[in-house]
């Protein structure tokens, strides 16, 4: 599916917004999952509602760029955010948008999603 270009939108799943998310201009709180369209790959609510963990650390990540995780660094105590939330104008929303945080830190527009390989 990359290779064919179905993950070149602004937002996970759509360039509109709205399609997809929850965020500043169209909520005030968070929503149940599944309520928007999902991405290409099934999942729902990967752009806004809340902000997901990322596993990866604050390494630097040219801006704008996607990049391919390649290792953990357990002594650094960031970790990225991606996805945006509720709480959140479009521009931090967008696909290619990165934020880190302190990984103790519990705050209520953050979550993550638990995945498997199947």
């Amino acid at each position: 599916a990359i290779e064919q270009g179905t993950f070149n939108y602004t937002y996970s799943g759509s360039n509109n917004i709205d399609e997809v998310a929850w965020y500043i201009e169209n909520s005030g709180e968070t929503y149940n999952v599944g309520l928007k369209k999902p991405n290409q790959l099934g999942l729902y609510d990967c752009t806004g509602n809340v902000w997901e963990w990322c596993y990866d650390t604050t390494e630097n990540i040219e801006e704008g760029k996607n990049y391919i995780y390649k290792a953990f660094d357990a002594s650094n105590k960031s970790r990225r955010l991606k996805g945006g939330s509720w709480n959140d104008i479009s521009k931090f929303c967008a696909v290619l948008n990165r934020e880190i945080n302190q990984a103790t830190d519990a705050l209520y527009f953050i979550g993550f999603r638990i995945v498997r390989t199947v």
